[in-house]
């Protein structure tokens, strides 16, 4: 099954900031937060777990892994 993508065109060219993380009882938050002082936000409900975070090179076309992230205890 080919993955579903979605871009948000909105904060394409944007400089991050940093980006911040948080969870709670039913919800796990990721909130990237730009230099402008507007922040993208994205709520996952606690059914929906990652499988990988990871940063990526794609400059070149192809994806080279750059950093594999440890999940937190509440992730595994």
């Amino acid at each position: 099954m080919p993955a579903r993508r979605r871009r948000y065109r909105a904060v394409q060219g944007k400089v991050v900031s940093f980006i911040a993380t948080s969870f709670d009882e039913d919800y796990r938050c990721i909130n990237v937060h730009f230099e402008d002082g507007t922040c993208f936000n994205v709520t996952l409900r606690v059914d929906l777990f990652p499988h990988t975070i990871t940063l990526y090179d794609m400059s070149t076309g192809d994806s080279k892994v750059i950093k594999e992230y440890v999940l937190p205890k509440g992730f595994r």
